[in-house]
């Protein structure tokens, strides 16, 4: 299993990186799925060098699969790499205590 960090901290982060307030943190390590898999993402117009890397690469966040519990499929064929990164995210929800 990989630490997909706090979820509530995660899903702020995520909705900050969509504002275009920052980008999205992914600790991708040596995983490079997203990269090499042909998973279809949308594009739009901004640098392409890695600082300052395309809208998408700002903001998207292959745990947001783990988040939702989705299998990464298309037309059917899963996308073995991003699926097998996805199946090891496991998110932290603290337990809130009823006072």
């Amino acid at each position: 299993m990989l630490d997909a960090g706090d979820f509530a901290t995660w899903l702020d982060d995520t909705h900050a990186a969509l504002r275009g307030q920052r980008g999205a943190d992914v600790p991708c390590g040596s995983c490079i799925a997203c990269c090499t898999a042909s998973q279809f993402i949308h594009i739009g117009p901004a640098c392409s060098i890695y600082e300052h890397r395309l809208r998408t690469g700002r903001t998207y966040d292959c745990r947001v699969f783990a988040a939702a519990d989705v299998d990464p499929v298309a037309d059917g064929v899963e996308k073995s790499l991003i699926a097998q990164q996805v199946r090891r995210w496991q998110f932290t929800v603290p337990v809130r205590q009823h006072q």
